[in-house]
């Protein structure tokens, strides 16, 4: 497909950073602490992070695509993306969250291009319209580069989600590339169930997807403003970039950043946030009931991942690849097997999949 000029402008000026850290314990036993969800490939012959990126190559060449990792992860990281520079992946000496990732990783933009637009996206999640998304991006991408915003992308619920963080939509602001823009009221923390069916029926709040568009001086200048502790430490980082002792810098400041998320650290308390809504069939496979959701059925709405011999079996996820599995008089379950473990649950506890691990981690 031959890109518009104004198209081919925006790719020049728009950096992607993809947050690539992480344990992924809701995907164990696949997932471990050397093989975080990210490295799966539980969507195909791709792991997620080479998804990921493969749709962002779409919006932003690839030499504009920065990956964040944790330093345990870094050359699997490469293993996985060997067409983007290796200058491009950027290893935090230990998980802060997303706050100090996204800090990070703006001074490594600010010396390419102090004014680019930097698009934040997670690297494990799934949508199913690359062509919607790519169109939305780019009209947040215009708003965040000319009017000096920030700007975040929610996701038109379909169910009650208590799994999720919501946006409250205020009123339209204007629209960009034929896409509603409008101001945030408020971000809301994970609700209840009951709450998260009063937002579906309201129709004014979005899921918060976790991606988002501003220009590397605007979240610079707004972590200064609301995370001085965490911009001060920043200064010390960029002062060291680029010379022998960059590393060492960067795991003495971090020893002393408070783990903070984007969402409470800044977005939260910034004015003049806006939000465009992603109906681009969005999911952050959070779960293994979750990716279940987004995999082919039979005709009993089991997704089946192995060699399988099904009785009165329904809704079930099986994947057990290369072992024969019998069930007889099951629904609703998730089994998964790999060479040193298996997981056998109700689907709508897979979320609890997470204490597991951690039960399994203070044993070890």
């Amino acid at each position: 497909m031959i890109e518009s000029k104004d198209t081919q402008d925006l790719l020049s000026w728009t950096y992607a950073v993809v947050m690539a850290g992480g344990k992924g314990k809701r995907f164990w036993p696949e997932s471990r602490p050397e093989c975080p969800k990210p490295l799966l490939k539980i969507l195909g012959e791709e792991s997620m992070l080479q998804l990921t990126v493969r749709r962002i190559s779409q919006i932003v060449p690839k030499k504009n695509i920065l990956v964040v990792t944790n330093q345990t992860y870094s050359s699997r990281i490469r293993e996985h993306l060997p067409e983007i520079p290796d200058e491009n992946i950027i290893s935090e000496p230990e998980g802060r969250d997303t706050a100090a990732c996204i800090g990070l990783a703006a001074l490594y933009v600010r010396r390419i291009d102090p004014e680019g637009v930097m698009l934040v996206t997670p690297a494990d999640h799934f949508i199913r319209n690359q062509r919607r998304f790519a169109h939305v991006v780019r009209a947040a991408a215009e708003i965040a580069r000319q009017q000096d915003r920030l700007v975040t992308i929610g996701i038109p619920p379909t169910r009650p989600e208590t799994g999720y963080g919501y946006i409250h939509r205020g009123e339209q602001t204007e629209q960009r590339r034929g896409e509603k823009v409008h101001f945030v009221k408020k971000f809301v923390e994970k609700p209840n169930r009951q709450l998260a069916q009063q937002y579906l029926a309201q129709g004014d709040y979005l899921w918060n997807s976790g991606i988002f568009l501003w220009k590397v001086s605007t979240i610079l200048k707004m972590l200064k403003s609301h995370m001085p502790r965490l911009a001060q430490g920043l200064v010390q980082i960029e002062r060291a970039l680029g010379t022998e002792r960059e590393s060492q810098i960067i795991a003495d400041v971090y020893r002393g950043l408070e783990s903070t998320s984007i969402d409470y650290g800044v977005m939260e308390k910034a004015d003049g946030v806006v939000v465009l809504a992603g109906d681009f069939g969005w999911s952050d496979v959070g779960s293994w009931a979750a990716l279940s959701e987004l995999l082919p059925r039979d005709e009993n709405g089991n997704v089946i991942q192995a060699l399988h011999l099904g009785i009165d079996t329904q809704g079930c996820f099986i994947r057990c690849p290369g072992r024969l599995v019998a069930t007889i008089g099951v629904k609703d379950l998730v089994i998964v097997e790999t060479d040193e473990a298996l997981l056998i649950c109700p689907k709508h506890r897979t979320q609890e999949v997470k204490k597991a691990v951690e039960m399994l981690e203070k044993q070890t």
